[in-house]
This record gives structure tokens, C-alpha cells and sequence, in this order.
């Protein structure tokens, strides 16, 4: 209800888990999981007698990954708030609150920007 037009979320590796249940099942959103292409393919147990797969080839340097452009961008506009680049607050609340006020602040930029 908080989020009406909320449907998919995109989320890190690290949000794997029953977390994926738990959001289908509770709040009724599709969560996607941002991987490499190659992740769990480098070293892979086989059955006695099965063929390998053919190798994946992994590029060495930078990869950009799908969607994940979107919360390094995020992170950044966060950054760029003087109080937002350090984490020094005690309470998750203020931290929160403090999201709000910077996401209003650019969104209020941007509005200006356009003459609205």
C-alpha cells in the first residue's frame, strides 16, 4: 500500500536467500538477482564421467553488469550531500529521512530546471 506502483526490485547477490519468498510472498513484488554471466560457472562439481561444459570466457577488467548502473548512480547523488558521505548517524530513521531530503532536493532541482 506504501508503494502502490511497485512491482520489481533488482537486487545484489547478496540478497539472496529466503529474502526472494519473502517479498513474492508478502508484498507480491518480482525480485531479480544482478550476477555476472559467468558467476558459478568457473569451478563446477560434475557427476564421475560427465563432460565439462565448454569454458565460459571472463573478461578481466571492468564489466557493467545489468541495472546496476542504477544504484551506483543513486549512491553517487547521495554522495554528493555532504552529510550523506559519511555514515554518522545512530538511527536508521535519520539515515532515512536524510535519503528523502536529498532524493526531494534533486527532484526539486530538476523541476526548476524545467521551468515547472
Amino acid at each position: 500500500e506504501v508503494f502502490p506502483r511497485m512491482q520489481h526490485v533488482w537486487a545484489d547477490r547478496g540478497y539472496t536467500g529466503d529474502l526472494i519468498k519473502n517479498i513474492k510472498n508478502t508484498l507480491g513484488w518480482t525480485i531479480e538477482i544482478v550476477k555476472h554471466p559467468w558467476t558459478g560457472v568457473k569451478h563446477i562439481w560434475l557427476p564421475q564421467g560427465q563432460e565439462p561444459p565448454p569454458p565460459i570466457e571472463v573478461p578481466e577488467g571492468f564489466v557493467v553488469l545489468k541495472r546496476r548502473w542504477v544504484v551506483e548512480r543513486t549512491f553517487a547523488w547521495l554522495g554528493r550531500s555532504r552529510r550523506m558521505a559519511k555514515d554518522y548517524e545512530r538511527l536508521p530513521v535519520t539515515s532515512e529521512n536524510l535519503v528523502f531530503e536529498v532524493m526531494i532536493r534533486l527532484m526539486l532541482k530538476r523541476l526548476a530546471q524545467c521551468g515547472l
